[in-house]
């Protein structure tokens, strides 16, 4: 049952047991034009995602480690946001690492995978479970020939 129909039919439970007079149509009409208004489900902030604007070369990267991209505190002691490419690493991107290094790491990670797929491909008891696994390592083969 989605999340919003979870609130909507313990708030209706509630209206339901504090009036048992009321029928349970009426309970539920009330209940979603509670969720609705936002006294009840209120949706939560999202978190800011960490993405950078504007270019940055990738030599000066190479030689200057730079902070990841987020929160920051002036001098004058407020709070701010980074996300400039000039101003920030984004952890994890590949700035400064070869194409060819980065190939080889993925096919030994995808021959890793494959490995341990064969295995569980050949433990399976069930028939459910040998396909599913059956379809993993295919999914994996045909990743490690499009980065032959």
């Amino acid at each position: 049952m989605a999340n919003h129909l979870k609130k909507i039919t313990t708030r209706a439970k509630q209206l339901r047991k504090s009036h048992p007079n009321t029928s349970w149509i009426n309970c539920v009409k009330k209940a979603s034009a509670e969720y609705r208004s936002g006294s009840i489900g209120a949706a939560k902030p999202k978190k800011k995602k960490a993405y950078q604007t504007g270019t940055t070369t990738k030599a000066i990267d190479k030689r200057i480690k730079a902070k990841a991209p987020g929160k920051r505190k002036s001098a004058t002691g407020r709070k701010y946001f980074e996300r400039r490419a000039n101003r920030s690493d984004m952890p994890g991107t590949l700035t400064g690492v070869s194409s060819a290094t980065l190939t080889s790491a993925l096919k030994n990670r995808l021959k890793d995978q494959l490995g341990k797929q064969l295995v569980k491909r050949e433990t399976a008891t069930t028939k459910r479970d040998r396909k599913a696994a059956q379809k993993l390592v295919s999914d994996t083969k045909s990743k490690l020939r499009k980065l032959s």
